[in-house]
């Protein structure tokens, strides 16, 4: 009924899509942890130096 290459290139079809979207996925998972680890980078570095103004102060 179906040629081995019109199968394929339906197969094909279906599956580029889905490895596009797992791409995008996969670099917004990693620009979402990047964000979070940079935030809270920051947050640990304003804590530690509001704690050493704090005690340079005393």
């Amino acid at each position: 009924m179906f040629s081995e290459d019109s199968l394929k290139s339906q197969i094909l079809d279906v599956s580029s899509p889905l490895r596009l979207n797992f791409i995008t996925l996969d670099s917004l998972t990693l620009r979402v942890v990047l964000t979070a680890s940079l935030i809270t980078l920051g947050s640990q570095f304003v804590q530690l130096r509001s704690l050493g103004s704090l005690s340079s102060v005393e």
